[in-house]
């Protein structure tokens, strides 16, 4: 097949499994392969899905930030990552605050213009 033909497939996939039951975890699952393979609002989608089934979820925030990033919007993504960090503030490590960290620098680099 060719990629033309895979990535309507996917999308078809999406389309289907939006539709499907599932936990946040499963879908925080899902959301991070869509991302890795360039359906990135599919991706989004499912993630902000996990989020509005369990609003405690660190997991559904965090992936969902990345997502976010992975698409350019800089502050939604910062503001995602902070949440995360919030819901988890007891296990916060210094790999989460280097992630803000970064994120927040790159927010501000786009918002500079640059």
């Amino acid at each position: 097949k060719t990629g033309k033909e895979l990535h309507v497939t996917k999308a078809q996939l999406a389309k289907r499994l939006s539709k499907v039951r599932m936990t946040p975890s499963q879908l925080v699952t899902l959301a991070s392969y869509l991302g890795s393979v360039g359906q990135v609002d599919d991706a989004i989608r499912f993630a902000n899905r996990a989020v509005r089934l369990d609003s405690s979820c660190f997991d559904c925030y965090a992936v969902g930030s990345s997502l976010l990033a992975q698409r350019g919007d800089w502050q939604t993504a910062v503001a995602a990552f902070r949440t995360a960090m919030l819901l988890a503030s007891d296990r916060v490590n210094e790999r989460d605050r280097a992630r803000l960290r970064e994120l927040e620098a790159e927010a501000a680099k786009h918002a500079a213009g640059n």
